[in-house]
């Protein structure tokens, strides 16, 4: 009989009314929600970007008191979760690293160890200039007993290069922990194209908005709707779009074995070339008061996270 990879993909929301106390509460809710997930009998479920911090209104030193070293007490939580339940666990929080800060997703395998992080490398000016936050600089894909799996946080989205080198490495998954959709329609749509480009199941975690799991042919197969809660689903990993000789290949192929056949990187070389200086990596930028504030004197403020 063939060994088909059959698995539980789960994604979480906190439902756009969450409101909390603080650290210890958002804490205590994702506890529940991976609880939920292993509860359900989940291989894999993803956490939402800025978990720690929503809905308490912390002020932006609070938020930087929240930054801690991987491994550390949140990551241990999570850890001894994905252990608990045999589950990889995609986790979220804001990541120290000596005099550097960063915006992180760790994934944990069933046993509870870090399989590996992942530091965005898309960095928006409110994280730059509030939190002191530096960009990640690589898109790693990691193994897992499933199949190989790639990690992308909310900003990377506006950037198809992200999801399309994961792709590249061979990521049968992405997930994609997010804070919030500005455009919940446009997200959508960005997202299922995201996965049809790369024929890849991306599993999107929103904090306070709709989360959702999307199958390498773009079709939306567990949806939160605006709720709380965990939303599964259970995927065929070796479920392939097969095309046709019709369909401009030469002969019956499976669709993510064809497109890599007709890419033209010598063409795409505009893609890779550095532009000018992006805008967020300016030397004056605006802090949370509206002030205009040089990056050296942000450093000052949150204590040097944030060189250059």
């Amino acid at each position: 009989m063939e060994n088909r990879r059959k698995v539980k993909l789960a994604t979480t929301s906190f439902g756009h009314l969450w409101a909390s106390s603080g650290l210890r509460e958002n804490l205590d809710r994702a506890t529940e929600l991976l609880e939920e997930a292993g509860r359900q009998g989940c291989d894999a479920v993803c956490l939402p970007e800025y978990v720690t911090v929503l809905g308490w209104n912390p002020t932006d030193e609070q938020v930087i008191a929240t930054y801690e070293e991987v491994p550390g007490p949140i990551t241990e939580r999570y850890g001894a979760l994905a252990r608990r339940h045999r589950m990889y666990v995609v986790g979220w929080l804001f990541e120290r690293e000596g005099s550097r800060a960063y915006n992180t997703a760790v994934l944990f395998d069933r046993a509870g160890q870090i399989v590996g992080t992942y530091r965005k490398v898309h960095i928006t000016a409110v994280e730059q200039a509030r939190f002191g936050l530096a960009p990640g600089d690589s898109l790693p894909v990691f193994e897992t007993d499933f199949g190989r799996v790639g990690m992308m946080i909310c900003y990377d989205d506006y950037f198809p290069e992200t999801s399309r080198v994961l792709a590249l490495s061979e990521a049968d998954v992405i997930f994609y922990p997010r804070l919030e959709w500005p455009y919940e329609t446009v997200g959508e749509i960005k997202t299922r194209a995201r996965a049809i480009d790369n024929t890849v199941f991306i599993v999107v975690a929103v904090m306070t908005s709709r989360s959702m799991i999307v199958d390498r042919h773009g079709y939306i197969v567990a949806d939160s709707g605006h709720q709380p809660g965990v939303f599964t689903s259970g995927v065929d990993l070796d479920a392939h779009l097969i095309l046709t000789k019709s369909a401009g290949t030469d002969g019956p192929v499976r669709y993510e074995l064809a497109w890599p056949r007709v890419r033209r990187p010598e063409l795409y070389g505009k893609i890779a070339e550095t532009g000018a200086k992006h805008p967020i990596w300016a030397d004056i930028v605006v802090d949370s008061r509206g002030n205009r504030v040089s990056n050296a004197e942000l450093r000052r403020r949150i204590g040097g996270l944030a060189e250059e």
